[in-house]
């Protein structure tokens, strides 16, 4: 097993939501797919859970083509230890370059092929 430096889980996450950020910016559901792990879930408010690559894909492909052109993370805090570790955080979410949803999320992350992967991703909005 591979020794646990919360450090360096910091920065795969670090480098992971700098991809996610860049997926999204670019329009590819396929890259942030890509992002998850084979048996994430997606748990987003206003909707049942989504699981798998395929169906997260999709979910990302419907989010993009509803004008979603940004999304800026702001990780809070990282708890955990080994293979899975928590973070919590802020995102805003743009379309056009304007602000359009505030939200927190909780992900959980999981090492698969030596990188960190989300795991469980579930986000809700600050408006009531």
């Amino acid at each position: 097993m591979h020794q646990f430096d919360m450090t360096d889980a910091r920065a795969g996450i670090d480098k992971t939501n700098k991809k996610l950020m860049a997926a999204v910016a670019a329009g590819d559901p396929t890259a942030i797919a890509n992002l998850y792990t084979v048996d994430a879930k997606l748990m987003f408010a206003g909707k049942p859970a989504t699981v798998g690559r395929d169906n997260i894909q999709a979910v990302f492909s419907e989010i993009l083509k509803s004008g979603v052109s940004k999304i800026e993370l702001k990780t809070q805090e990282i708890f955990g230890a080994g293979d899975l570790v928590a973070e919590e955080g802020e995102v805003t979410v743009y379309v056009n370059g304007n602000a359009v949803a505030e939200e927190k999320y909780i992900i959980l992350w999981k090492r698969e092929d030596g990188e960190w992967k989300l795991f469980r991703d579930i986000a809700n909005s600050n408006k009531k």
